[in-house]
């Protein structure tokens, strides 16, 4: 599938408007290294949902030579790629992981997918957004949730009721949150400095 134009490079019709919701790659890359010095590669490991090749487009973009992305729709390829990650990798990064297609050709539940990587991955596992975090799943990251989405998307209705003539722009929600488990932070041994534990939402 070819790369794809970000919607915020994209001029559409008078009076329509929303929010993109784009994770914060660079902040969770940055934040990885800082917690894992030894990492040299990371890996970014997605299904083939449509919402998928977008994300890949965008980490692209960044140009950094130490992020591989994966994209993959076979969940037995999946699990392939997360048993044997420590040969080239030193973290992963879960995308999306919804749409992965089982050995009976009908999507995996995501609640297995997450619990069965949590269990085999032998690198630590970080994730984009704050249903991936938890004491069965990822271990933190710089995430982002419906909540930051949704004020911002208010924010922008009360003004268009103020005002039905103005035309506003597709508007990016660059506001996430530090969130971490405690349990898998204490299983990777990962250490979180004074000057970020205090911007923590930590979960069990």
């Amino acid at each position: 599938m070819p790369i794809r134009r970000s919607i915020l490079a994209v001029k559409l019709p008078e009076h329509i408007t929303g929010v993109i919701e784009r994770p914060l790659y660079q902040q969770n890359f940055n934040l990885i290294r800082e917690l894992l010095p030894h990492a040299k590669r990371i890996l970014v490991l997605l299904d083939q949902d449509r919402s998928a090749y977008f994300l890949q487009a965008d980490i692209q973009r960044l140009k950094r030579n130490d992020i591989d992305v994966v994209l993959v729709n076979n969940y037995s390829l999946w699990q392939n790629k997360v048993m044997n990650a420590n040969l080239q990798y030193d973290a992963i990064v879960l995308g999306t992981y919804q749409a992965l297609i089982g050995a009976d050709a009908k999507h995996v539940d995501a609640d297995e997918v997450m619990a069965w990587t949590r269990a085999h991955s032998p690198v630590p596992i970080f994730g984009f957004w704050d249903f991936a975090i938890s004491r069965q799943a990822a271990a933190g990251g710089m995430v982002l949730s419906g909540f930051e989405h949704g004020a911002m998307a208010g924010s922008m209705a009360r003004s268009i009721l103020k005002n039905p003539q103005q035309s506003l722009p597709v508007r990016q929600s660059n506001h996430g949150h530090l969130m971490f488990s405690r349990t898998q932070a204490s299983y990777w041994k990962i250490q979180i400095p004074n000057k970020l534990s205090k911007r923590v939402s930590w979960l069990p």
